[in-house]
Formats: C-alpha cells, structure tokens, sequence
C-alpha cells in the first residue's frame, strides 16, 4: 500500500481542532530594484490577505531596456550587479496568465494555510525548447517579454492572537532547483525565534537543471529533516498551476523547536516572519514553498 500523498497539505478532518479559532493575518511583501544595484530593493506591494490591492511594477526600465534584457539571470544576491523584480501581471504588451499567477501568494483557511509560487524563468524554456522542439517564434516573444531572469525576494509577516495557551507546530513542504543548492532560499521565525530554512535540493546535472526536486529541509540547529528529502512525485515536468501535487507526505516537515518555543505558547499577540530569496534568476520554474499552521 502506498503512503505517498501527492499534494501539499490535507484539511484537517476534525472540526473541534482548536485551530479553527485561530486566524492569522498576513502582511506580503515583493521587492524589486529598479536601478540593479544590490539591496532587498523597495517595496513594490504590501497586501492583506484580500489581493485586491497587489499592483504591478512593470515595465521595469533599467538602460532604457524594459525587463533589462541584457541582465545575466546566473547573477547572484551577493553581486553588485544585483536586480530583484517580479513581472505578475498587467503590462499590455504581455498576456503572462499562462506563465505567471496575478499574485505570486496564496492564502486559505483564515490565514493558517500560505503558500508563495515562484515565477517562471527564461533559462528553463530554452532548456525546455531544446528538448521539446517548441514553437520558435513564440519562444522569441517569450525569452524577451514574458519569463524572469530576475532575483525573486519576498517577505511574509503573519501575525495572530491566542485567547490562551496553545501549542503550534508549522508543516512545511517545497520544490527547488535541482542544478544546485543555495537557491530558493527561505527562513522562517515565530516571535524572532529562528525556527527552520529551506534551499533547493540539488543532485542534478547540468543537463537537468531546469527540474525540480523537494527542497531541503533543517530545523533550528541547522540538522537537514527529513534527511535525504524523497523524490517529488513522478512526472517530466512539473505543471506551473499545480505544484504542490508533486510534494509527498515523506517530503514534509514538521517544527516545533528549538526548546519547544512553540509549545504551550502564552495567551497574547504573537508574529510569524518569512524570508524568500530564489538567489538568482534560473530554474526557478515549479518553484514553491508552502506553510500549515496547526494549532492545539
């Protein structure tokens, strides 16, 4: 009997969980930087967890090139040269609804559900189009107009009131890059408390790069969990739209350390923090992270 469940996350089936009475709510946050200098760049939306206010920062302009189509997608957050944008949606010249979500987050469950959907890159569909032999001019229009070589960045802050002490543990489940680790990088902290980071698996060739693979996982002490991640569920690609059916169960990860910070928590405000950063701008297509926040 199989114990692989191809998907993220599962509702939880008991509807007197005390996590029905917890909401968290969430202030989102995408950077960019307009002039390619390094920095976590300017804040180009803050949006509750209504996404009727996220706007969209295009064109970007950089030596008078939109989406500055001259920028090096290997440049890293490290470099000076460093560029953070999104494209989402909106610029005219653009149909990207194929390619890219109006918002890269999503929300359910009154908050205790986030997920963050990288955006598609140039690099992978030229790997793609060598291999599958995809229309040509459409492939022109879109290396130049449609899929982003840029560093994506982004902060979540969630924040959530307890009427008494409760117990939380967060279930974290992810795809990244299998070309390398240090990519798709993400930290996560409950009331400034360093709780776990994720990178991207690696174990891949440079012939494969564009795949994806369940991230790594480590919690406060830096000890990966699980360890080795498993293979995401099997497929050639990973379908942009539905990314969390390729985590396993296997794959996840559930915190509640160090010193049990998230164990029988004190009645009051508490904060929840959340770093993104893919490092670059290549292979970041099927990128995602997911969150469940489980009260008791």
């Amino acid at each position: 009997m199989s114990l692989n469940f191809p998907t993220a996350f599962w509702k939880d089936s008991n509807p007197s969980d005390s996590s029905d009475e917890v909401d968290i709510d969430w202030n989102l946050y995408l950077y960019y930087t307009p002039n390619g200098n390094i920095g976590a760049g300017e804040v180009i939306s803050s949006i509750a967890p209504s996404f009727s206010e996220i706007t969209s920062a295009h064109p970007y302009t950089v030596e008078g090139q939109d989406y500055y189509l001259a920028y090096p997608e290997t440049t890293t957050s490290s470099e000076y040269s460093s560029f953070f944008g999104w494209l989402l949606t909106g610029y005219d010249q653009n149909d990207l609804s194929d390619f890219h979500r109006a918002n890269p987050w999503i929300l359910d469950d009154n908050g205790k559900e986030l997920n963050l959907f990288f955006e598609s890159d140039q690099g992978t569909l030229q790997d793609l189009n060598r291999q599958n032999n995809y229309d040509t001019e459409t492939n022109t229009r879109f290396y130049q107009d449609t899929f982003n070589k840029f560093i994506q960045s982004g902060y979540a802050e969630g924040s959530f009131t307890l009427t008494s002490a409760s117990n939380l543990s967060i279930t974290v489940s992810g795809l990244g890059e299998k070309n390398a680790t240090d990519f798709e990088k993400m930290h996560l902290a409950v009331d400034d408390v360093h709780i776990c980071k994720g990178e991207s698996p690696g174990g891949g060739t440079s012939t494969n790069g564009w795949d994806m693979n369940q991230v790594k996982l480590f919690n406060s002490a830096g000890t990966q969990t699980p360890n080795p991640a498993p293979n995401r569920v099997a497929g050639t690609y990973v379908d942009q739209d539905n990314r969390r059916d390729y985590t396993t169960a296997g794959g996840q990860a559930t915190f509640t350390t160090p010193a049990n910070p998230l164990q029988n928590m004190d009645a009051g405000k508490h904060t929840i923090k959340i770093y993104f950063n893919t490092n670059d701008g290549l292979y970041n297509s099927g990128a995602f992270y997911g969150f469940k926040f489980n009260f008791s």
